[in-house]
């Protein structure tokens, strides 16, 4: 008798502790930036084809009340395969076909930053398993469109669904 009690308490036990909710595990976004060490969370992406001389760009958005801000990528045209971009300065215009610019908003600084430092640090472009565009920009300064107030930048971004 107490070897049978004992195998239906140990059978139940191991019934409620196998068991597990994948439901109930949070969904971590990978895809965010840094601005003056603040983390912006990717919330949403909006492409736009480049067309004459205004060049292709990708905003990023963070629509947390409490940390609005945008994240923009430049480039000559939208990439196709992945590969190294040269960083360069300013809003995208005259880039080649092998640069990226990048620009930045936060509510709470609010200003336009822009990166102004020299050509020739590296960002790698690559694409997601469902084909989104994703961008990793190593840590660089970006500065305010009166070039009085500079921070620090940094990302991993991907275009959201």
């Amino acid at each position: 008798m107490k070897k049978t009690l004992t195998l239906i308490f140990a059978s139940v036990a191991l019934l409620f502790t196998a068991c597990s909710k994948d439901s109930d595990l949070p969904i971590i976004n990978e895809s965010n930036w840094f601005l003056n060490g603040v983390s912006h969370v990717a919330v949403s992406s909006a492409r736009t084809e480049a067309s004459g001389s205004t060049a292709a760009k990708i905003v990023f958005t963070d629509t947390n009340k409490d940390r609005g801000a945008t994240m923009t990528v430049y480039f000559k045209a939208m990439p196709k395969t992945a590969g190294v971009y040269t960083l360069v300065p300013g809003l995208g215009v005259g880039l080649g076909t092998d640069n990226i610019a990048v620009s930045a908003t936060d509510d709470k600084l609010g200003s336009d930053f822009v990166y102004s430092g020299a050509a020739g640090t590296t960002v790698q472009v690559s694409f997601t398993s469902n084909g989104r565009i994703k961008v990793d920009i190593p840590e660089i300064t970006l500065k305010s469109a009166s070039k009085t107030d500079s921070y620090t930048f940094k990302s991993s971004v991907y275009e959201a669904n």
